[in-house]
């Protein structure tokens, strides 16, 4: 059951004119910026027209979404052809609507916990809105996949994770996920949704196309032939940058990311009930892995904000557990970098979020997995 119906008729009231005033803010802040998504509908215009898809394109602001993006918003660059503040109002419309459908269902014993989530990850949400980014569309499917595999809709939830992959690339770290727990059947049709979903896209360019396409998506991104350091970038590798670090640092710092998951998903195997913990410490892990995590890519840490709000005190009493996680809500919310530019600044180039995220990972490795909220499971499996 949505979260926001289980409350009480007047503090759902109150929930409903609280988003009813954010979102109109939101949909006019987007209209207003939402240079990201501007960018994007120049993919979909050379899709519309034929012209090769990332051909003149710019990294000087990160790099461009993957090929299956560009169909996605096929739509929006129609409309955005008459009205381009329609355009941008329609997707704000369609995040809203991802986030507000991502908050009811995420599963949850504890509806404050929820609350509380959201403002852990304040100030990334409003980005996405300001930029018109994804994040609210693959938290979406994030959940949507998360409540798949509760109901042992293994097909289903892989699915859902083809279809992240397909748009950012990055969410692919959760076909990793599916891999390690021998869930082959939603590995495989993740894969070949994530697989389908961009080859598609390009066969409008027919067969040399495709691979035209996808050389020069990857060209694009590899390590050599981009540069942004920019104080958004919020990622291990900016970090290390920042620190001026050897590789190897970086190496190191991404397998330790990985090994923590891994201790979550070891300790949750046997655990019953919801496999939200170890979605969410796969998402926090892919965002600190990619090499630009902007900073609205923290709206991704809902799911383990989550988690980790509603989890039993860690040993050595309630202080000891209260103290960690206000150390991390503070950085991942953002809150800090409201007000002053200059702090803002300060606290962006050394890297706020990517400390607050590595916290985050820190509490996720330390809970008990047989105290994680259950999620009613399905009596029977249904088929896909």
């Amino acid at each position: 059951m949505c979260v926001i119906g289980k409350l009480q008729p007047m503090r759902r009231a109150t929930w409903i004119v609280a988003f009813a005033v954010y979102a109109a803010v939101a949909i006019e802040v987007g209209v207003r910026r939402g240079s990201d998504f501007e960018a994007e509908l120049g993919q979909s215009e050379r899709l519309l027209h034929g012209t090769p898809l990332f051909a003149g394109v710019s990294t000087r602001i990160g790099l461009p979404w993957p090929p299956f993006s560009a169909v996605a918003l096929t739509p929006f660059a129609l409309v955005a052809r008459a009205n381009l503040g329609l355009s941008k109002a329609m997707w704000a419309a369609l995040s809203l609507a991802c986030l507000v459908w991502s908050v009811c269902r995420v599963p949850s014993q504890h509806r404050w916990a929820v609350g509380w989530a959201v403002a852990a990850v304040a100030v990334p949400l409003h980005r996405n809105f300001e930029d018109l980014n994804i994040n609210c569309v693959l938290l979406a499917l994030t959940i949507a996949a998360v409540v798949a595999l509760d109901r042992e809709r293994e097909g289903r939830g892989g699915g859902w994770i083809g279809i992240a992959t397909a748009l950012k690339a990055f969410p692919g770290l959760l076909l990793g996920y599916l891999a390690y727990q021998r869930r082959w059947r939603a590995l495989a049709l993740g894969g070949a949704v994530a697989a389908g979903l961009t080859i598609g896209a390009l066969l409008p360019y027919g067969l040399s196309g495709v691979w035209a396409g996808l050389r020069d998506w990857l060209t694009l991104s590899a390590p050599g032939n981009w540069s942004w350091s920019g104080e958004s970038n919020q990622s291990l590798a900016a970090l290390v940058a920042r620190l001026h670090g050897p590789p190897l640092l970086l190496v190191a710092l991404d397998l330790l990311c990985l090994g923590a998951a891994a201790m979550v998903l070891r300790r949750q195997r046997a655990a019953s009930g919801t496999v939200l913990p170890e979605i969410a410490v796969v998402t926090v892990v892919a965002v600190l892995l990619s090499p630009i995590a902007h900073t609205h890519y923290f709206l991704l840490a809902l799911p383990a904000w989550v988690v980790v709000l509603q989890h039993p005190p860690l040993p050595g009493g309630r202080g000891a557990w209260i103290a960690p996680r206000l150390a991390a809500g503070l950085a991942s919310s953002g809150l800090l970098t409201v007000g002053s530019l200059e702090l803002r600044r300060t606290l962006l180039t050394h890297s706020i979020y990517t400390w607050g995220a590595l916290l985050l990972l820190c509490l996720l490795a330390l809970e008990r997995p047989r105290e994680v909220v259950a999620t009613p499971r399905a009596r029977t499996p249904v088929p896909l």
